[in-house]
C-alpha cells in the first residue's frame, strides 16, 4: 500500500471548522484507498461454479437420506382430535360446576334473606311484648296507688276485711306503700294468721 502525502494545507489548523473537514477528507481518502485494493485482489481470484446438475443430484441424495422420523414426529390428527375433546368435556364438567355453584349461592342467598326477615320479626315481637309489659307494669303501679288511697281513708276494720281478701302479692305491695300507723292498724284488725303473715313478709321486702 501506497504512502499517503498530503497537502501542506490539511496541516495548517487555522480553526475548529477546518479540522473537521480535515478528518472527513482523511476518512474518505483511507476507505477508497481499502475499496481499490479491494478490487484489485477481487479481479486475479478466479471464481469457480458448480455444475448444476451435480448439486441437483446431491441435494436430491441428501433429501432421500433423510430419516422419516422427522415427518412422523408431529402429532397425528387422531392425537389432536382425541385431546381437543378431552379439553371440551373438562371444559364442560367445569360449566356444569360453576352453575351449580351459582344455584346454591342464590339458595344460600335467599335462605339468609328468609332468616334476617324472621329475625327481624321475631324483634319486633319481642319489643311489643317489652312495651306491654311496661304499660302492664305502669297499670299495676297506678292501680296499688290508687288502693292505697282507697284503703287509708277507710276505717281500719273495714279495709282490713277487704284487703285480707286480695292476692297475697297485692295486698303486700298495699300494705308497703301506706303509712306505717295506717298499715300497723290494718294488720291489727285481721285476724292473727294472715296479720303475722303478711307482716313477715312486709318486713322482709323492706
Amino acid at each position: 500500500m501506497r504512502a499517503l502525502k498530503l497537502p501542506a494545507i490539511f496541516l495548517d489548523f487555522r480553526n475548529i471548522e477546518m479540522a473537521f473537514i480535515f478528518l472527513i477528507a482523511l476518512k474518505l481518502c483511507f476507505s477508497g484507498m481499502l475499496l481499490l485494493d479491494y478490487f484489485q485482489a477481487g479481479a486475479n481470484a478466479s471464481i469457480s461454479i458448480p455444475d448444476t446438475p451435480a448439486v441437483y443430484a446431491e441435494t436430491k441424495a441428501e433429501s432421500a437420506d433423510t430419516p422419516a422420523s422427522d415427518q412422523s414426529s408431529s402429532p397425528s390428527p387422531a392425537i389432536n382430535m382425541e385431546i381437543l375433546e378431552t379439553m371440551k368435556k373438562r371444559g364442560e364438567e367445569l360449566d356444569a360446576r360453576s352453575a351449580a355453584l351459582d344455584e346454591r349461592e342464590k339458595q344460600l342467598n335467599m335462605l339468609q334473606l328468609t332468616i334476617d326477615g324472621k329475625l327481624q320479626k321475631m324483634n319486633d315481637v319481642q319489643k311489643k311484648i317489652e312495651q306491654l309489659l311496661t304499660a302492664r307494669e305502669d297499670l299495676i303501679d297506678r292501680s296499688i296507688k290508687h288502693l292505697v288511697k282507697v284503703y287509708s281513708s277507710m276505717k281500719p276494720g273495714e279495709a282490713a276485711s277487704l284487703i285480707e281478701k286480695l292476692d297475697e302479692d297485692i295486698s303486700i305491695q298495699i300494705l308497703s306503700k301506706m303509712k306505717g300507723k295506717s298499715a300497723a292498724k290494718i294488720l291489727e284488725k285481721m285476724s292473727t294468721e294472715a296479720g303475722s303473715k303478711l307482716s313477715d313478709k312486709i318486713a322482709k321486702r323492706k
